[in-house]
């Protein structure tokens, strides 16, 4: 009896310290996640409207004339035609005032519910490793990576940051669905039911055009699942089935915006004769999801950019294979899904941006956080690959568990360390865009207003209607 109790006071002793350690590294984590909403709340951004919101103000205007029609709710903006973004607009304009800073906030809060729901598909695909503080300690890097502040300018712009936040937290949810279809023997008649809604709010309501890329993917999984788990043939049918059922659908909604085919076919006839600077462009493009290159542009130190870009491309190669030999699709097929995303984002921006901006165009700032979930990926499948840490021991698993949390640590501070320095400016930056707005100074003003006449026009139903900066609680106070 005395043995019992005292083995049940160890383990008392055990469970509470890891309990303690679990909370500690939790509100580190939590912190990590609040940095993003302090720093937007102390920057003031997104308190006016910016560059492509102008466009969306028709609606606005129409409504509160009295001629609204819903076909404005199909509203596009180039070849992107957002539906649930578009509703949204909309929505803040009548019953908030069209508060910018709420939208700003709201796709912040998409993304703290995305890293939630990656969170559980993670460990879920570790629930060999016994210890859940180790699991959470293996989530880290992803974590660090997530919420880099390199994506600057989904954390500044509310438009972005809603529609990019919530497109990877639709993308999380669709994918954590049919992978369940894929893994589990026995799923929920519900299942596939809800994937198709999940793919079509994503799809048409926030991807736009970009639902050929979520499609493109799921296919990319589903053929390998075929191969490796050998399902029954009435299971690839129904799957099937339903993916393309969804591309057919997909393509018939989106049909308001025509497809732009003959562009695509221009598109890769300029690739095939500029290949060097197309291999370029890639190169940036994966250097820009954990660098500014930018600012690398303005130093005049590319070669960084195209050798970081190497070792990525490297790594996304490596990843793949680890995928595979370490049989990761036993657990899960969200990495793969991930990574083969990156890559058709890579493919249409190759197509459809390169031939017409150049070469620079890979630098975009509003590209990261989308360039960011196939780096999620690769890194999930390394973690996975050496999940098996022995503590008080150096093996090779441990020693390069060590290293990528050390890569993304540095990478971490670095952006934050940025960030920090140049909250000042980005205050100094909101105020005069401000300003710019308030005073209508339109002319050659082409970072807060696209047209000249558009702007002005807008400015009449942001006046009449007190809206967004002309809130009547926002209406004189300034930035302090």
């Amino acid at each position: 009896m005395k043995k019992y109790l005292e083995n049940i006071g160890k383990s008392f002793v055990v469970d509470f310290g890891e309990f303690y350690k679990r909370i500690a590294l939790g509100a580190c984590m939590l912190l990590l996640y609040a940095s993003v909403p302090i720093y937007a709340w102390y920057t003031q951004v997104s308190t006016v409207l910016s560059r492509d919101q102008w466009h969306h103000l028709t609606m606005l205007t129409r409504y509160f004339n009295g001629d609204f029609k819903p076909s404005l709710l199909l509203l596009s903006h180039g070849e992107h035609a957002q539906l649930a973004y578009n509703l949204w607009f909309f929505l803040n304009g009548i019953f908030f005032g069209l508060n910018t800073q709420l939208e700003l906030f709201i796709g912040l809060i998409f993304l703290g519910v995305f890293l939630l729901v990656l969170h559980r598909e993670f460990t879920l695909s570790l629930n060999d490793v016994n210890s859940k503080i180790q699991r959470q300690i293996l989530f880290f890097p992803i974590l660090l990576i997530a919420l880099s502040f390199n994506q600057y300018a989904s954390f500044n712009y509310s438009l972005l940051s809603f529609v990019a936040f919530g497109s990877a937290l639709m993308m999380i949810v669709f994918v954590s669905l049919m992978n369940r279809y894929l893994i589990q023997e026995k799923v929920s008649a519900f299942v596939l039911p809800i994937m198709i809604f999940v793919f079509l709010l994503l799809g048409i309501g926030l991807a736009g055009g970009g639902w050929v890329i979520y499609l493109g993917a799921s296919f990319l999984i589903f053929f390998p699942w075929i191969i490796t788990h050998k399902p029954a043939k009435r299971r690839i049918l129904s799957l099937g089935g339903v993916l393309f059922c969804l591309g057919a659908l997909s393509s018939w909604i989106y049909s308001i915006c025509s497809p732009r085919l003959a562009g695509s076919a221009q598109g890769v006839g300029y690739i095939i004769h500029h290949l060097g600077e197309a291999g370029i462009y890639i190169l940036i493009l994966l250097a820009n999801s954990i660098l500014d290159v930018n600012a690398l542009v303005k130093s005049n130190s590319m070669g960084i950019a195209y050798s970081v870009g190497v070792i990525l491309l490297i790594a996304y190669c490596l990843a793949v294979i680890a995928f595979f030999k370490v049989k990761m699709w036993e657990k899960t097929y969200i990495p793969l899904f991930m990574i083969s995303y990156l890559w058709l984002v890579a493919l249409a921006l190759l197509i459809h941006r390169f031939p017409v901006f150049g070469v620079s165009n890979a630098a975009s700032p509003r590209y990261v956080t989308t360039l960011q979930i196939g780096l999620l990926g690769v890194i999930w499948v390394f973690i996975f690959a050496v999940r098996n840490i022995q503590s008080g021991v150096f093996s090779f698993n441990k020693f390069g568990w060590q290293i990528l949390l050390l890569t993304t640590s540095i990478l971490y501070g670095l952006h934050l360390n940025f960030a920090v320095h140049a909250a000042c400016s980005v205050r100094v930056f909101q105020e005069n865009s401000r300003q710019i707005v308030l005073k209508e100074e339109f002319e050659n003003r082409s970072v807060v207003c696209p047209k000249e006449n558009l702007c002005r026009e807008g400015i009449v139903t942001l006046k009449e209607n007190q809206l967004n900066i002309y809130r009547p609680r926002r209406n004189q106070e300034g930035m302090r």
